[in-house]
């Protein structure tokens, strides 16, 4: 197991950070993470990530991702990059008050398919990538409006709507030429505001990995997703961090536990069995194509 202070290369965030983050509503930080934590994480994963029937506990797959729910089974390593000091006091200081987690999961990106249009998340909190390998326009840059978090978007919607996001006409932005393309190496950290505008061109190249977070302030804590933790996991944290997932104390004499109120991605889309069946189906068939691409050069 990697000792905390072994996590990051160099993780100063200073007060031009925060002021960047809260003009802009995004922050790269390129590359701060050591090899050998990215390696421990894709170990620590491996177990989680093998394509099966779609599992919520373990591994699940919807339309082109797949999805590991529940880092705070698997991986310690994910859990304490996530938790770092630096981190959570950025978070604090960009809500004004105590920064909980609300969710904190693993995606990765197994098909290639179509744009997804310029939207907001529309949430009060603040999202974290922490790319696990090179990212760039083939295999997913995402892209934002820089300073679209601070309003004025109201006139610029489209009528379509999806759960928690609004959709943005793509004509009220030029995305070619105003917006903020996120490239960057393994241990890349992007840090961005819900509401700020994004979107994400055609992904050509499969295997985009990210560990995905987010913090809310604690005054909205009740939006945070169901985590399971295991207990070994748990133990490894100091007492400040466990403050942060943990609102209501800690359930003793369980294996594992769930925090928060809200619902996991899978039930969020209320995703019946057959259509996970399918999802996974249609995924070994994309891998079939694919190898077919590969051998005939069609």
């Amino acid at each position: 197991m990697i000792e905390k202070e072994e996590i990051f290369q160099d993780i100063d965030i200073n007060e031009g950070d925060l002021k960047a983050l809260k003009l802009d509503g995004m922050l790269v930080l390129p590359n701060k993470l050591k090899k050998n934590t990215i390696e421990e994480i894709k170990k620590q994963l491996k177990n989680f990530n093998k394509i099966t029937f779609n599992d919520q506990i373990g591994s699940i797959i919807i339309s082109e991702n797949q999805w590991i729910d529940n880092l705070g089974l698997c991986s310690s390593t994910s859990i304490q990059v996530i938790l770092n000091p630096s981190l959570l006091e950025l978070a604090d200081a960009y809500f004004g008050e105590k920064a909980v987690l609300g969710s904190c999961r693993y995606q990765k990106k197994i098909k290639t398919h179509g744009p997804l249009p310029p939207h907001s998340d529309k949430g009060p909190g603040l999202v974290v990538f922490i790319f696990l390998n090179q990212i760039d326009e083939i295999t997913g840059s995402t892209r934002f409006i820089k300073g679209s978090h601070l309003g004025g978007i109201k006139d610029k919607l489209t009528k379509f709507k999806h759960m928690d996001t609004d959709y943005v006409d793509p004509a009220a932005f030029n995305f070619e030429y105003s917006s903020f393309a996120v490239s960057g190496g393994p241990g890349t950290i992007l840090i961005f505001n819900q509401k700020i505008i994004h979107d994400l061109p055609k992904i050509s190249k499969t295997g985009r990995e990210i560990i995905w977070a987010t913090f809310y302030p604690q005054s909205k804590a009740y939006l945070s997703d169901d985590h399971i933790f295991s207990r070994n996991i748990l133990a490894q944290l100091s007492e400040s961090q466990r403050s942060r997932i943990l609102f209501d104390g800690v359930a003793k004499g369980v294996p594992f536990m769930k925090i928060g109120g809200n619902l996991s991605v899978s039930d969020t889309y209320n995703i019946s069995n057959f259509k996970r069946l399918y999802y996974v189906t249609s995924f070994c068939i994309f891998l079939i194509v694919e190898k077919f691409r590969a051998l005939t050069g069609i």
